[in-house]
Protein backbone atom coordinates (compact mmCIF):
# COMPACT_ATOMS: atom_id res chain seq x y z
CA UNK A 1 0.00 0.00 0.00
CA UNK A 2 0.88 3.52 -0.59
CA UNK A 3 2.14 5.61 2.45
CA UNK A 4 -0.39 6.54 4.47
CA UNK A 5 -2.14 5.78 7.70
CA UNK A 6 -3.80 3.17 10.08
CA UNK A 7 -6.52 3.18 12.21
CA UNK A 8 -7.31 0.81 14.65
CA UNK A 9 -10.09 0.70 17.46
CA UNK A 10 -7.35 -0.31 20.81
CA UNK A 11 -8.25 -1.75 24.15
CA UNK A 12 -5.25 -2.46 25.39
CA UNK A 13 -3.49 -2.41 22.05
CA UNK A 14 -2.79 -5.86 21.32
CA UNK A 15 -3.79 -4.96 17.18
CA UNK A 16 -2.33 -1.76 17.97
CA UNK A 17 1.08 -3.39 18.21
CA UNK A 18 0.57 -5.66 15.15
CA UNK A 19 -0.14 -3.19 12.94
CA UNK A 20 2.70 -0.46 14.18
CA UNK A 21 5.63 -3.44 13.75
CA UNK A 22 4.24 -4.25 10.64
CA UNK A 23 4.28 -0.96 9.44
CA UNK A 24 7.68 0.22 11.23
CA UNK A 25 8.92 -1.46 7.65
CA UNK A 26 7.20 1.19 5.72
CA UNK A 27 8.25 4.15 8.07
CA UNK A 28 4.23 4.97 8.36
CA UNK A 29 2.36 4.85 11.36
CA UNK A 30 -0.53 3.58 13.52
CA UNK A 31 -3.02 5.62 15.47
CA UNK A 32 -6.21 3.63 16.99
CA UNK A 33 -8.66 4.97 19.31
CA UNK A 34 -10.21 3.74 22.40
CA UNK A 35 -13.40 5.21 24.14
CA UNK A 36 -12.24 4.20 27.40
CA UNK A 37 -9.09 6.69 28.51
CA UNK A 38 -7.73 4.31 30.78
CA UNK A 39 -7.37 1.50 28.21
CA UNK A 40 -5.54 3.91 25.86
CA UNK A 41 -2.93 4.58 28.60
CA UNK A 42 -2.82 1.21 29.08
CA UNK A 43 -2.30 0.40 24.76
CA UNK A 44 0.37 3.09 24.92
CA UNK A 45 2.35 1.18 27.53
CA UNK A 46 2.32 -1.59 25.61
CA UNK A 47 3.56 -0.20 22.48
CA UNK A 48 6.29 1.92 24.69
CA UNK A 49 7.38 -2.02 26.12
CA UNK A 50 7.42 -3.55 22.87
CA UNK A 51 9.28 -0.63 21.88
CA UNK A 52 6.83 0.35 18.88
CA UNK A 53 6.15 4.40 20.81
CA UNK A 54 7.24 6.10 18.01
CA UNK A 55 5.27 3.98 15.49
CA UNK A 56 2.21 3.90 17.11
CA UNK A 57 -0.07 5.27 19.40
CA UNK A 58 -3.74 5.76 20.66
CA UNK A 59 -5.81 8.68 21.15
CA UNK A 60 -8.25 8.61 23.90
CA UNK A 61 -11.76 8.95 23.14
CA UNK A 62 -14.46 7.98 20.44
CA UNK A 63 -13.32 7.79 16.96
CA UNK A 64 -15.99 10.31 15.82
CA UNK A 65 -13.47 12.88 17.90
CA UNK A 66 -10.28 11.28 17.46
CA UNK A 67 -10.63 10.44 13.75
CA UNK A 68 -10.23 14.35 12.51
CA UNK A 69 -6.57 14.06 14.26
CA UNK A 70 -5.40 11.81 11.06
CA UNK A 71 -4.11 14.09 8.62
CA UNK A 72 -2.57 11.26 6.31
CA UNK A 73 -4.60 9.58 3.61
CA UNK A 74 -6.02 6.43 5.88
CA UNK A 75 -5.01 3.00 3.75
CA UNK A 76 -6.00 0.49 6.54
CA UNK A 77 -8.73 0.40 9.34
CA UNK A 78 -9.52 -1.82 11.76
CA UNK A 79 -13.19 -2.37 13.62
CA UNK A 80 -12.43 -4.16 16.72
CA UNK A 81 -15.32 -2.42 18.59
CA UNK A 82 -18.79 -3.64 19.79
CA UNK A 83 -20.51 -5.75 17.11
CA UNK A 84 -23.25 -3.75 17.50
CA UNK A 85 -21.24 -0.55 16.76
CA UNK A 86 -19.41 -1.93 13.77
CA UNK A 87 -22.05 -0.11 11.02
CA UNK A 88 -21.40 3.44 13.04
CA UNK A 89 -17.99 3.09 13.00
CA UNK A 90 -17.88 2.19 9.43
CA UNK A 91 -19.88 5.30 8.42
CA UNK A 92 -17.40 7.62 10.73
CA UNK A 93 -14.03 6.00 9.30
CA UNK A 94 -15.63 5.61 5.44
CA UNK A 95 -15.43 8.36 3.69
CA UNK A 96 -11.34 9.25 5.38
CA UNK A 97 -10.41 5.87 3.89
CA UNK A 98 -8.69 6.58 0.48
CA UNK A 99 -9.85 4.80 -3.07
CA UNK A 100 -8.34 1.29 -2.76
CA UNK A 101 -8.21 1.65 1.23
CA UNK A 102 -8.98 -1.54 3.30
CA UNK A 103 -11.64 -2.13 6.15
CA UNK A 104 -11.27 -4.79 7.88
CA UNK A 105 -13.72 -5.87 10.73
CA UNK A 106 -13.43 -8.48 13.31
CA UNK A 107 -15.37 -11.11 15.23
CA UNK A 108 -17.89 -11.22 12.28
CA UNK A 109 -18.12 -15.21 12.32
CA UNK A 110 -18.36 -15.15 16.25
CA UNK A 111 -20.44 -12.81 16.49
CA UNK A 112 -23.73 -11.64 15.28
CA UNK A 113 -22.55 -8.91 12.49
CA UNK A 114 -25.41 -9.99 10.31
CA UNK A 115 -26.92 -6.26 9.65
CA UNK A 116 -22.99 -4.60 9.34
CA UNK A 117 -22.63 -7.24 6.75
CA UNK A 118 -25.56 -6.70 4.79
CA UNK A 119 -25.10 -3.10 4.96
CA UNK A 120 -22.08 -3.45 3.69
CA UNK A 121 -23.38 -5.98 0.61
CA UNK A 122 -25.61 -3.12 -0.36
CA UNK A 123 -23.28 -1.06 -1.07
CA UNK A 124 -22.19 -0.20 -4.48
CA UNK A 125 -18.43 1.20 -3.37
CA UNK A 126 -17.17 -0.77 -1.85
CA UNK A 127 -16.36 -4.99 -2.40
CA UNK A 128 -16.60 -7.43 0.76
CA UNK A 129 -15.87 -10.80 1.97
CA UNK A 130 -15.89 -12.72 4.97
CA UNK A 131 -12.92 -14.36 6.00
CA UNK A 132 -13.38 -17.25 7.90
CA UNK A 133 -9.74 -16.47 9.76
CA UNK A 134 -9.97 -17.36 13.83
CA UNK A 135 -13.28 -15.37 15.13
CA UNK A 136 -13.91 -13.98 11.18
CA UNK A 137 -12.71 -10.94 9.57
CA UNK A 138 -14.85 -8.84 7.23
CA UNK A 139 -12.64 -7.47 4.34
CA UNK A 140 -14.12 -4.75 2.73
CA UNK A 141 -12.20 -2.80 0.04
CA UNK A 142 -13.32 0.88 -0.83
CA UNK A 143 -13.21 1.26 -4.26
Amino acid sequence: MPHGSSKSVSSNGLSTIWLAAALRVTGDVVSGTEILPARADEANANLREAGLADDGHVVPGHTRATISTITEPIDLVFIDAEKDDDSAQFEVVFVEVRCGGLILADNVVSHDCSVYQAMLRSRSDVDTMTLPIEHGIEFTYKR
